[in-house]
């Protein structure tokens, strides 16, 4: 199993919770993280410290797409990190077919691995370029705010990603435009571009996947 995770030094002990959870729960015994981070050698530093039997299953990358102008960071409570995962393609090795991002504040309660693969079959079997929580409470405003077709708009937060797929369907220069022509309409940053590209066209999974709970 493979998980993704885009971040910068505002989220490193969210992080390293999440990721422990995960390893404190699985029941599979092939984990992999991939983390794309702004500054790797402060996080390695945290994951030695905290997580060192397991830093053999830990890879982090630097991100380096550093002359972008990231829309709509400036004076909110997100940086430039929220957009990292616009880029994971970049990253993530050729042999990695499927992968899941994980929001860095989101905890694992139990063994995600039999869903997960169950959720990669069907990925692969009906084309679907991800999965993830349809959160379309706001569909309409959503669908007219950012000029899309569907109502339907996905919560970025956790997301079961065909990577097979994606990289023969989506390129970097894509998403770069799309941010560009979105500006002024970003009101979820990322969120907000990924949906306009995928316009709908997800698998919905189950809501535990992604909630809040009290």
């Amino acid at each position: 199993m493979n998980f993704l995770y885009c971040l910068d030094n505002n989220f490193n002990l969210q992080a390293l919770n999440s990721i422990n959870s995960i390893i404190r729960n699985s029941e599979d015994e092939d984990l992999k993280f991939y983390i794309i981070h702004e500054t790797p050698e402060k996080f390695k530093i945290i994951i030695d410290k905290y997580l060192s039997s397991f830093s053999d299953i830990i890879h982090i990358y630097k991100f380096d797409f550093e002359a972008i102008n990231f829309p709509k960071i400036s004076g909110a409570h997100v940086s430039k990190a929220t957009y990292f995962r616009l880029f994971f393609q970049e990253y993530i090795p050729e042999n990695v077919d499927f992968i899941t991002y994980i929001d860095s504040d989101i905890i694992c309660l139990s063994s995600p691995g039999k869903r997960i693969k169950y959720l990669t079959e069907i990925l692969e079997n009906k084309k679907y370029l991800l999965g993830a929580v349809n959160d379309s409470d706001e569909g309409n405003q959503n669908k007219d705010r950012l000029g899309m077709v569907s109502e339907k708009y996905f919560n970025a937060g956790v997301m079961v990603i065909n990577l097979k797929l994606w990289r023969n369907k989506i390129e970097i220069h894509q998403l770069i435009t799309s941010m560009k022509t979105l500006k002024d309409k970003i009101l979820w940053w990322d969120q907000d571009v990924l949906n306009v590209l995928i316009d709908g066209e997800f698998l919905e999974i189950e809501k535990d996947f992604n909630m809040k709970v009290s």
